[in-house]
């Protein structure tokens, strides 16, 4: 599923609140702040099919330790996306994570 998930696919959640899955089992709650799509990234002969490269930025709605890894997350249509690699950046609110997923 990672080959096909495009930035449709989180558009919907933007504002939404939803589901970090942790390694442990464990769901962080977050909300997704936004998502960016990057056309002028995208190869200059990619096939007509290939995604435009995108990020989607969220921040978690409690404090968290978790870092940078590989997380599950739900997506709006209720699927369940695996094994996205998750990166934690710096956020205005200093108690709260953010983090990003970026798809090329």
């Amino acid at each position: 599923m990672l080959g096909t998930v495009s930035i449709a696919d989180f558009l919907p959640l933007t504002g939404q609140p939803c589901a970090l899955l942790l390694p442990d089992g464990a769901a962080l709650p977050v909300q997704m702040l936004s998502t960016t799509e990057f056309p002028r990234t995208r190869m200059k002969h990619a096939a007509p099919d290939k995604r435009t490269p995108f990020v989607v930025v969220f921040r978690s709605l409690q404090p968290s330790a978790a870092g940078c890894g590989n997380y599950g997350i739900t997506l709006a249509d209720g699927s369940r996306l695996d094994d996205v690699y998750v990166e934690r950046i710096d956020g205005s609110d200093p108690a709260l994570a953010y983090y990003q997923m970026t798809f090329n």
